[in-house]
C-alpha cells in the first residue's frame, strides 16, 4: 500500500514537475524511498503498512515532502529550495519523536511489544560449592 500516489506528488511539485521527472518511474522510486524511510522509523511502534485514514493523511504529506527532496537533490543539490530544507527538517524530526514513542500516531495499530524472555538449562550438579570448597 503506497502512502502517496504520483498524481498526488504531480499535484505537490506543480509546474516543477516536468522539470523534475521525464516520466514517472524515476517519481514512483522517489516515492517507495520517501515511504520507505517512514516506515523505517513508525515501524519499530507500529503495523505497517498503516491504514487508518487519518493517519494516512499525515504519512502521506511526510512521504509528499521527502519525495521532493529526492526530486530536487537528484537535478539541482544545491537549489533545494530553503522552504523545503525546513520541511524536510520537520518531518525528519516528527518521525524520530514517532519512533522514540512522544509523538503518537493517532489511530494506527500499535506493534506488539515482545515479552520478556527467559532460558532455562539443564546441567550436572555444582561440584565447587561452599560446602566443599571449605578450607582452601
Amino acid at each position: 500500500m503506497s502512502y502517496a500516489t504520483v498524481a498526488e506528488f504531480k499535484l505537490r511539485t506543480g509546474a516543477h514537475y516536468a522539470s523534475l521527472y521525464s516520466d514517472d518511474t524515476l517519481a514512483e522510486m522517489d516515492l517507495a524511498s520517501a515511504q520507505a524511510e517512514v516506515d523505517a522509523h513508525i515501524q519499530a511502534r507500529y503495523i505497517i503498512p498503516v491504514t487508518d485514514a487519518q493517519t494516512l493523511t499525515l504519512l502521506r504529506t511526510f512521504v509528499l515532502t521527502l519525495g521532493e527532496e529526492l526530486a530536487w537533490s537528484r537535478i539541482a543539490p544545491d537549489a533545494i529550495p530553503d522552504s523545503l530544507n525546513v520541511r524536510v527538517r520537520a518531518v525528519r524530526d516528527n518521525l524520530k519523536l514517532i519512533s522514540d514513542g512522544t509523538l503518537r500516531l493517532s489511530a494506527a495499530t500499535v506493534a506488539v511489544t515482545p515479552a520478556a524472555s527467559a532460558a532455562f538449562t539443564k546441567s550436572d550438579t555444582p561440584i565447587f560449592t561452599r560446602e566443599n570448597m571449605g578450607g582452601f
